[in-house]
């Protein structure tokens, strides 16, 4: 008799444990697919960053060439060409550095949200 007394409330305390289960388990699918929604957004910016800076290399590359071109003659011309080209070069170098630093972070970022899917994802399946 003193069992059946004992069932209620425990019945009770499952069906709370249910209940809390049930919305720590829906907020946990709401925090990953944020994260997921994160992690590709960050893939594609860093996929547009590094193929912003393959065309900056290619453009310096173009302009280091030209720059080595332009120092074989001595005319005025070509001394005018080869200063807007080192000032081109120059430029874009900066913008390249630009580019790799914003590259590193997008990296960066990518990295610790795919840490972050990961241990969600760990999380969900315990």
């Amino acid at each position: 008799m003193e069992l059946h007394k004992k069932i209620k409330p425990l019945e009770d305390q499952i069906s709370d444990l249910k209940e809390t289960n049930a919305e720590n388990l829906a907020e946990i699918q709401k925090r990953l697919e944020l994260a997921k929604r994160q992690l590709q957004d960050s893939e594609l910016r860093l996929n547009d960053a590094d193929a912003q800076n393959f065309n900056l290399m290619m453009e310096i590359a173009e302009l280091r060439a030209k720059l080595k071109k332009a120092e074989k003659g001595p005319s005025k011309a070509a001394e005018r060409n080869i200063n807007e080209l080192t000032q081109q070069l120059q430029t874009q170098q900066k913008e390249n550095k630009k580019l790799q630093s914003t590259n590193e972070d997008l990296k960066q970022e990518a990295k610790e949200l795919k840490m972050c899917y990961n241990d969600a994802t760990l999380f969900n399946y315990l």
